[in-house]
């Protein structure tokens, strides 16, 4: 008897610690494209939290990204996966992966606005936003976060 209160108090216990993480499609404009990135967030919080952009690898917004955002929204984060190529591109291979992310890189001021479209987008909205980058995108983070930081915001 004794063990099968155990198991289930601990079951109980460990279900009340999962965090109600949800995730969802967003788009948002961009200049004249629209934007298809991923927002994760725990859904049992209520009121503001601090808010993350992802920038993915040169992949794009796949599944691996999705899962970042998720695992950044189970530690109380609101999580926005930027799409930096537009119209919701995911590169299957890594030729065309460079391609998409070279055409980024060569163009810092695009880069750029793509990347505060996203901060501007209203589902995104937090008391505090970060940036998150990887690899091909971390430039474009870094550079918009130099700015932002001599400007005395955060």
């Amino acid at each position: 008897m004794k063990k099968m209160f155990f198991a289930v108090t601990m079951l109980l216990f460990a279900q009340s610690n999962f965090a109600a993480v949800v995730g969802r499609d967003v788009e948002y404009p961009a200049g004249d494209k629209i934007m298809k990135g991923f927002l994760a967030m725990d859904d049992s919080v209520r009121g503001k939290r601090a808010g993350i952009l992802v920038v993915p690898e040169w992949w794009g917004v796949n599944d691996y990204a999705r899962k970042r955002a998720r695992m950044l929204a189970a530690e109380g984060y609101v999580a926005l996966v930027v799409d930096m190529y537009g119209d919701g591109k995911i590169a299957t291979n890594p030729k065309e992966a460079g391609e998409l992310a070279g055409s980024i890189n060569k163009n810092p001021p695009l880069a750029l606005a793509r990347f505060q479209a996203a901060e501007k987008n209203p589902s995104s909205r937090c008391a505090r936003r970060r940036a998150c980058a990887r690899t091909a995108a971390r430039s474009c983070a870094r550079s918009r976060a130099r700015r932002r930081c001599a400007r005395g915001r955060t």
